[in-house]
């Protein structure tokens, strides 16, 4: 697959699975996304959520996204 084709792939999809670990247990959470033409994936939620408590302490995730 080509750049161009991945890009249309994942602008195709809106919605992922984001996963994290919170202590030594994995947690994961639908997110909405979107995509820049750098490939930069990028979603948002709020300060106090599990998700981004999670990527404070280990910015290390998965991310799914399918279609």
């Amino acid at each position: 697959m080509d750049a161009q084709k991945l890009l249309e792939f994942l602008r195709s999809n809106r919605l992922a699975v984001q996963a994290s670990l919170s202590g030594d247990a994995p947690q994961a959470a639908v997110v909405g996304f979107a995509i820049s033409d750098a490939f930069e994936i990028v979603f948002d939620t709020l300060q106090t959520t599990r998700k981004a408590i999670n990527l404070r302490r280990n910015p290390n995730i998965a991310l799914v996204i399918w279609g």
